[in-house]
């Protein structure tokens, strides 16, 4: 499954705005991994 984390935003010094959104694996088990930490 797959589940989407709040958007970033990360503001330049010259005043440039940039909104970053998540998604990211919600497997629970331990013993399975997702292959991919997040996709942008």
């Amino acid at each position: 499954m797959i589940t989407t984390e709040p958007p970033k935003v990360k503001v330049q010094k010259n005043g440039n705005r940039h909104v970053y959104k998540y998604l990211r694996c919600t497997k629970k088990k331990t013993a399975v991994r997702c292959s991919q930490p997040f996709l942008r």
